[in-house]
């Protein structure tokens, strides 16, 4: 007896083509959507999915408050797997500066000249480590720097210049950008291809020199940023100043 419910709705797993009476091709979305109904508890198992679906509810005000709160959720997630990349990018960028300063030390113990040990330092220091411009001031040299070490200068009055009183007082690296005048007195002529940079103060009981990097990425030294391998990197320095004396 009919009830003029009308057909029943045919359920995708049993469409059937219109001549060869063969199954007809389940589209993806009728995968997802009879996987769903199977398991009418799936995203209750996985409520992380929540963050990135985008649901409607036809509930007035309600609806307006459930899709902000799913909007913030999933904004919230979206920060956190930022979060997490840069955490990785950093994590890997220190994984190769600690390779770079092992790399340096041992050049140091394959060379038993002082001078050979210095220029071995300047050229580690160029190569391996991600300072694209480096400069060596020194207050106190150990001797008379051999030609060999372009960049590097010798000037006892420097201690007391504008940009390297403060470091030497601080006794702890700084980072960020400068303006140009101390860029150039610095850096010298390379000065405008610098963005940001990287001051560490040398020495043990009192600041004997400094070390400056220069990037011409403006993030590569930024306020706020760990120093820790430059310090390790200052360290080694210092004690390459030493034996080299």
């Amino acid at each position: 007896m009919s009830t003029g419910a009308g057909p029943e709705r045919e359920d995708a797993s049993s469409a059937q083509g219109p001549e060869s009476g063969s199954p007809a091709p389940i589209t993806r979305a009728a995968e997802v959507a009879r996987f769903l109904r199977d398991h009418p508890d799936f995203l209750i198992r996985h409520p992380d999915l929540l963050g990135d679906l985008v649901l409607s509810h036809e509930c007035g005000d309600a609806s307006s408050m459930i899709e902000r709160q799913l909007e913030l959720l999933r904004d919230k997630n979206q920060a956190l797997r930022r979060q997490i990349d840069n955490l990785i990018q950093v994590a890997r960028h220190n994984d190769e500066v600690l390779r770079a300063l092992m790399g340096l030390v041992l050049r140091l113990f394959d060379s038993n000249d002082p001078i050979e040990r210095l220029v071995a330092l300047e050229d580690g220091l160029r190569r391996e480590l991600a300072g694209e411009w480096v400069r060596v001031h020194l207050f106190e040299p150990p001797a008379p720097l051999p030609a060999a070490l372009s960049h590097w200068q010798a000037d006892p009055a420097a201690r007391q210049h504008p940009v390297m009183a403060p470091v030497c007082t601080d006794r702890r690296p700084r980072c960020g950008r400068l303006r140009r005048g101390q860029l150039e007195w610095l850096f010298g002529e390379d000065a405008a291809e610098i963005a940001s940079a990287a001051l560490v103060p040398l020495g043990r009981d009192r600041c004997t020199g400094l070390l400056a990097l220069g990037s011409a990425s403006p993030d590569r030294y930024a306020p706020g940023m760990g120093t820790v391998y430059l310090e390790h990197l200052a360290a080694v320095i210092t004690r390459a100043l030493e034996t080299g004396a």
